[in-house]
């Protein structure tokens, strides 16, 4: 695999996932970020087993290919680099070479073939909202989300996809016994 990307771009993938891969491990891959390089674009991906992530960024692909490198050592090189365009190469013996143009840096890195991979739950219909969407039906609804332990049952949002007129709706709806948010 080789790429040479935007910074700005990669890392704002890498630090959305920080909070998701860990630290320390009984399994190193989990601390891993998967890049997956194909014909324009590469995928992202990170998961702890129960969060997932993926994100797709267009690039310019030199040659093809799945490489896991560290995400936290990934996201200390990125976040010191001030150049904006970064290179990634994959070489021999789970080997991964990285430069900024000023900078170059030999990461060890994990076979990709070991990476968990993302299974898409059956029967799971998916709608798309737009994160300034859900940011304000999420501020809209948590207010009246209960804190008292007693009322665990009223702890959460409800949320539906909802059909009216053809089109789709996502329908958020919260309660702590006084209050109705929706």
């Amino acid at each position: 695999m080789e790429i040479k990307i935007d910074r700005d771009q990669i890392f704002k993938c890498v630090s959305r996932v920080q909070s998701i891969i860990e630290r320390k491990s009984n399994m190193p891959i989990l601390s891993t970020i998967l890049l997956s390089a194909t014909d324009t674009e590469v995928r992202i991906s990170a998961t702890d087993l129960e969060i997932g992530f993926q994100q797709t960024v267009p690039v310019n692909v030199i040659q093809e290919g799945n490489v896991a490198i560290s995400g936290r050592k990934l996201f200390e090189i990125l976040k010191e680099s001030r150049k904006s365009n970064f290179h990634i190469k994959e070489k021999e013996n789970n080997w991964v070479y990285m430069s900024d143009d000023v900078a170059r840096f030999d990461l060890a890195c994990l076979p990709a073939d070991e990476y968990p991979t993302f299974v898409e739950p059956e029967g799971v219909q998916m709608i798309e909202v737009e994160g300034n969407i859900l940011s304000e039906m999420i501020n809209k609804t948590v207010y009246s989300v209960t804190i008292e332990e007693a009322g665990f049952k009223l702890s959460g949002v409800f949320t539906e996809k909802v059909a009216y007129d053809g089109d789709t709706f996502l329908r958020m709806v919260a309660t702590d016994g006084h209050r109705l948010s929706m």
